[in-house]
């Protein structure tokens, strides 16, 4: 079982995710940005949050806030299941950098420290320059 201090199940946690591998699918509009990481060996693992931000570093975790607007995935998930270390973030805006980081928490709430952050240009849809301009007379 995970300690009960936060800083502490922050470090036990934060060692299975610090690997956050960063995977673009891109499509015509918005996007989807899947993620995959090594699994959590805690015995009371419950599952991993993904958090995606437009500004580095700035996130509010869902310990610190339940309507957090930065959690775009929470995967369900027991201990040393590789099936469930990964995750995807479904409709990513274009045409922007966006940055995400992922955590684990536990059975009883309490959840890890930021892993290290992963950062992508989401490129949109192109449309191709017009040819041949010409000046009608």
């Amino acid at each position: 079982m995970l300690a009960k201090d936060r800083a502490l199940a922050g470090r036990l946690l934060i060692a299975a995710i610090a690997g956050v591998a960063l995977l673009i699918a891109t499509g015509l509009a918005d996007t989807d940005v899947s993620f995959r990481w090594s699994p959590n060996q805690e015995p009371d693992l419950a599952g991993y949050r993904i958090y995606r931000s437009a500004v580095s570093g700035q996130y509010v975790l869902f310990s610190e806030d339940a309507d957090t607007p930065n959690l775009v995935a929470e995967i369900p998930c027991g201990p040393n299941d590789e099936t469930c270390a990964q995750g995807t973030d479904t409709g990513v805006p274009s045409g922007a950098v966006f940055f995400w980081v992922a955590t684990a928490f536990d059975t009883e709430g309490f959840e890890s420290l930021p892993s290290e952050e992963a950062s992508k240009f989401v490129e949109g849809a192109t449309v191709g320059a017009p040819l041949n301009l010409k000046i009608k007379e």
